[in-house]
């Protein structure tokens, strides 16, 4: 009951949250706006069209002032995309406004950290990131995977000493916006990955969930706990009888005599690592023999060689 509860409150969580921020988002644009209209209210009401609406519709000049911030919003919002997009002059003002907000201490970083994580989400993935590969990070035998953001420059590849190099982006999950590493790797370590930038950024949104490969999404904790059964079932069935029967027919035919120049130490040893080498003895068919019938397996011999090496509390004794 308790995990059902947890799970549906962290579920309930991850679609409120956002959408209490993007109301909130908005209630902020609209109680700024509203407030600068408030300050030219007299001035707006006397616009031609504009003083026609409380007459028409019955309603205060205040309803009309709230009804116009929506309006005022999405006007200027539209305005300023169509001038940025329009020419190349729309650009170079964005460019130089960024460059002001950055050299002002304090709220320079805040604005160009917020700025950057503006431009990943408006640009389509394709111009952030080119495509995905795959390097070994953060140690050796773990694989990341990362994004080629660009070329690497000359000066990092002289530095480097090596002829080729890739510069990438390796985000953290599940938000690959606000974290990440950059690196400048040889492009022989960096392997090519068959995947697309939308199935690589929705592989670390989802933190491997979502990875393509579709149908194939492995087996349940039934269908496994079935196979493993099936499987003990039959090396039990099949294992335990054919050992049972050739400790049988070992017993009944004695102890084999050693060759003339054999070494009986080799003997022995081919006895201890019969019985006590876990790649011998702990085998599942073993196993389930010596639970079954203990009694028929007697005390194994332990090799002069090992014998001789004690545990250090026997020594100490």
């Amino acid at each position: 009951m308790y995990d059902v509860l947890r799970e549906a409150f962290i579920s309930g969580l991850a679609v409120v949250v956002p959408l209490v921020i993007t109301v909130a988002v908005f209630l902020f644009l609209f109680n700024t706006v509203y407030q600068y209209i408030s300050l030219f209210s007299d001035l707006v009401l006397s616009l031609p069209v504009v003083s026609l609406i409380p007459a028409v519709l019955n309603v205060s000049p205040e309803t009309v002032l709230e009804a116009a911030v929506p309006v005022v919003v999405f006007g200027a919002v539209l305005a300023v995309g169509l001038v940025v997009n329009s020419s190349r002059y729309g650009e170079r003002a964005v460019e130089y406004f960024d460059y002001v907000m950055a050299q002002v201490p304090g709220v320079g970083s805040v604005y160009e950290s917020f700025r950057r994580m503006s431009d990943v989400m408006i640009e389509s993935d394709a111009e952030n990131f080119r495509e995905v590969k795959l390097v070994e990070f953060p140690h050796e035998d773990a694989y990341t995977l990362g994004f080629v953001t660009t070329e690497t420059p000359e000066a990092l590849r002289a530095a480097a000493g090596h002829g080729e190099m890739l510069t990438l982006f390796l985000p953290m999950a599940p938000n690959p916006v606000m974290g990440g590493h950059l690196v400048h790797m040889p492009a022989e370590r960096v392997m090519d990955v068959d995947l697309t930038v939308e199935e690589g950024i929705q592989a670390i949104v989802t933190s491997g969930v979502a990875m393509s490969g579709g149908d194939d999404a492995g087996l349940s904790r039934e269908e496994l706990a079935s196979l493993t059964a099936d499987s003990i079932a039959t090396e039990g069935d099949d294992g335990t009888a054919d050992a049972d029967a050739d400790a049988d027919r070992r017993r009944e035919a004695g102890p084999e005599d050693p060759a003339p120049d054999a070494d009986p130490r080799e003997s022995v040893q081919a006895r201890y690592d019969d019985r006590v080498d876990p790649k011998h003895a702990e085998t599942p068919a073993d196993l389930a023999r010596r639970e079954r019938d203990p009694d028929r397996h007697e005390e194994t011999e332990v090799p002069p060689e090992r014998a001789a090496v004690r545990p250090p509390d026997e020594e100490d004794e």
